[in-house]
C-alpha cells in the first residue's frame, strides 16, 4: 500500500532532503554548460592561436586576451580567432588536472606558459624546438633574453631550447603573482598552425619584455 502524500510528511521530506533537490540543479547547470562548450562551434586549428597561462596572474588572463585579440586583427586579419586563458595554481591538484585535461590531453594550447616542474614533465616530446625556428636566437639576443635555462633533452637525447624564462622578460614577469615559481613560454608541437603561433611567439617576445605594446602589471592595474 503506498503512502499518501500529505504536507507534513512533504515538509519533513524537504527538511531533510533540501540539499537533493538544489545539488540536481546545480549539477544540471553544470552539464547544459559543458554540453554547449563541447559543442561550440570552434575555428579549425590552422585559424586559431590560443595562449594558456598556467600560474596566478593579477587580474586573471582578461588583459592578455585583450592583447591577443588586438594582435590577430591588426596583423593577422585572415586568422578566426586568438585568444588566451589562464589555469590558476590550485592549492589541490584540481590546477594540474585542469592543466592536463586541456593541455595534456587534450591538445589545447599553441603558446604555453608553466612552471618549471611542469615543463620538466612536458618538454620531452610536446614542446617545439627553438633553436630550429628562424630567427628566435637573434630576436633573443637583441632583446637580452638569455634561454639557456630553457634548455632540456630531447628525444634524440640532445640538448634543445624548449622554453624561454619568463624572468627574463620583465614586462611578461610582472603579471604574476608569484615570479619565483621559474616560469617557462613555450611552443607546443605539431599544433596545426605553426607559422602564425611562431610569429606570436615573436611578436610576446618583442612586446613583453620591455613593455614596447603590452604593459606591465602595475602600470595597467595601477599598483
Amino acid at each position: 500500500m503506498k503512502t499518501p502524500i500529505t504536507l507534513a510528511r512533504l515538509k519533513t521530506h524537504l527538511t531533510y532532503s533540501w540539499w537533493k533537490y538544489v545539488l540536481a540543479v546545480v549539477l544540471c547547470a553544470l552539464g547544459m554548460n559543458l554540453f554547449f562548450t563541447m559543442t561550440q562551434a570552434k575555428a579549425p586549428e590552422d585559424q586559431k592561436i590560443e595562449w594558456i597561462i598556467f600560474g596566478d596572474l593579477y587580474g586573471g588572463s582578461e588583459f592578455f586576451n585583450n592583447w591577443m585579440e588586438n594582435q590577430r586583427a591588426e596583423y593577422f586579419p585572415d586568422q578566426a580567432d586568438f585568444s588566451c586563458s589562464n589555469i590558476t595554481l590550485e592549492a589541490s591538484s584540481a590546477g594540474i588536472q585542469a592543466w592536463l585535461a586541456r593541455v595534456g590531453v587534450g591538445g589545447d594550447g599553441d603558446l604555453l606558459i608553466m612552471p618549471r616542474s611542469t615543463f620538466e614533465g612536458y618538454a620531452n616530446g610536446l614542446f617545439m624546438d627553438l633553436d630550429a625556428m628562424e630567427g628566435i636566437q637573434e630576436l633573443l639576443a637583441e632583446q637580452g633574453i638569455n634561454a639557456e635555462a630553457g634548455r632540456w633533452k630531447g628525444p634524440d637525447g640532445e640538448q634543445h631550447t624548449y622554453g624561454i624564462p619568463v624572468s627574463q622578460m620583465p614586462t611578461l614577469c610582472s603579471w604574476f603573482i608569484d615570479p619565483s615559481q621559474d616560469y617557462l613560454l613555450c611552443v607546443r608541437a605539431n599544433n596545426g598552425n605553426e607559422k602564425v603561433a611562431e610569429e606570436m611567439l615573436k611578436r610576446v617576445i618583442e612586446n613583453w619584455t620591455r613593455g614596447n605594446d603590452a604593459l606591465s602589471a602595475a602600470q595597467v592595474l595601477g599598483n
